[in-house]
């Protein structure tokens, strides 16, 4: 009996140490570095404005001027003459709207630029060129006269005085007033936006180094821990064996029929019979 339970014992040692050094060692941590990475596609897109006419528009206003003229001719003695004058410049087609007052007779001439001029050197008469010409007015006259050609134009206040006798100082105002025609062009203009879209652009971000700890279960341990086990085993059955061997060795057995009888027993308790 003993000697199985030796075998048995030197058998589940051998086996936990063979297990034990022919189990490879397990790293039980491992450090892993992995790097990740993202490609990025973009496209970049801006607006440009840019003008088209669509509608163009002419309008005309009338503006009307206003001018007023004083002046003032002596008095003068027989066959002599005097004279006053306003000019200004005019355009072809406009209407010129006048009201000429005066406290004594006066001639009143319009008068182109060249015949101005001839009127000015010429001597004391009566008979002028003239576009208009008004002679002997008193008091009033009203003008309503389109101007015939672009330049410029005289208005002379001119006073005679005849071969007999002087004339009167005399007093006068010339309010007159024509009408411009102006034309403007207004274009209605629309601002149009267009995108415009680059070509995309391959952005690499930067790359994020991550480490990463990993736990492995070792195998080692295990086997450790069950070598330790065997180890308690082994001391266990040992103790339950030397424990028997103890108690054998207390007791007897009866020599007739061998039933086990206390160590100091004499006779046998089941069957009777004496004991050596």
């Amino acid at each position: 009996m003993r000697t199985a339970r030796n075998v048995l014992l030197s058998a589940l040692l051998a086996l936990s140490v063979i297990s034990l050094f022919l189990t490879p060692p397990v790293t039980s941590q491992a450090y892993v570095t992995t790097t990740s990475w993202t490609t990025e596609k973009s496209q970049v897109t801006t607006t440009s404005f840019g003008t088209s006419a669509v509608a163009t528009q002419t309008v005309t206003s009338t503006v009307t001027n206003v001018h007023d003229y004083s002046f003032t001719l002596p008095s003068l003695p027989a066959r002599d003459c005097d004279y006053d004058y306003a000019n200004g410049t005019f355009h072809a087609g406009d209407r010129l709207i006048g009201k000429l007052v005066t406290s004594a007779v006066v001639d009143f001439y319009i008068m182109s630029s060249n015949q101005f001029h001839q009127f000015a050197v010429a001597s004391c008469s009566r008979q002028y060129p003239a576009l208009v010409a008004a002679r002997g007015i008193i008091s009033s006259y009203s003008l309503n006269w389109a101007v015939p050609g672009d330049g410029v134009y005289y208005f002379v206040f001119f006073n005679y005085a005849s071969w007999g006798s002087g004339a009167n100082e005399v007093v006068g105002s010339f309010h007159l007033e024509y009408s411009v025609s102006q034309s403007a062009t207004i274009t209605l203009r629309l601002r149009v936006t267009q995108p415009i879209v680059f070509s995309p652009a391959e952005t690499l971000t930067a790359t994020y180094p991550a480490t990463v700890q990993t736990t492995q279960t070792s195998s080692r341990p295990i086997l450790l821990m069950s070598f330790f086990f065997y180890l308690v085993v082994i001391v266990v059955l040992e103790a339950i064996a030397i424990g028997t061997m103890i108690s054998q060795e207390e007791m007897q057995f009866c020599v007739n029929c061998g039933a086990v009888l206390p160590s100091d027993s004499k006779t046998c308790n089941k069957c009777g019979s004496a004991q050596p």
